[in-house]
């Protein structure tokens, strides 16, 4: 069973993991969608299942973390990194920001 989507973060296509947007609710209380960048609009239920069986998702939320090149440490924030880095001060070093989704390897 679909658990009901979170119209309230991106959506996304299950398919193709095109971006749609939420625009409201029609006189049935479905959600009405737009395809992002088309004049293409849809409803969909609350599990973001539709009769154009176009099947929407939450899109998973971006994880960034910040890395000091050399050595490698994966760091929760830009500061933590440059801590490390300046304590390390040399010419070897630098502070690299990476963003990846959950599941994919940075």
């Amino acid at each position: 069973m679909r658990q009901p989507l979170d119209f309230t973060k991106p959506l996304r296509f299950c398919t193709n993991h095109k971006p749609v947007h939420y625009v409201g609710r029609d006189d049935q209380g479905r959600a009405i969608m737009q395809v992002a960048g088309t004049f293409n609009y849809f409803s969909v239920d609350e599990c973001g299942a539709s009769r154009d069986y176009w099947d929407l998702e939450n899109a998973p939320e971006k994880i960034v973390r910040w890395i000091v090149a050399y050595p490698t440490y994966g760091l929760d924030t830009k500061e933590a990194a440059q801590k490390v880095a300046d304590r390390h001060r040399d010419a070897t070093y630098a502070v690299v920001r990476i963003e990846f989704e959950p599941g994919q390897r940075p």
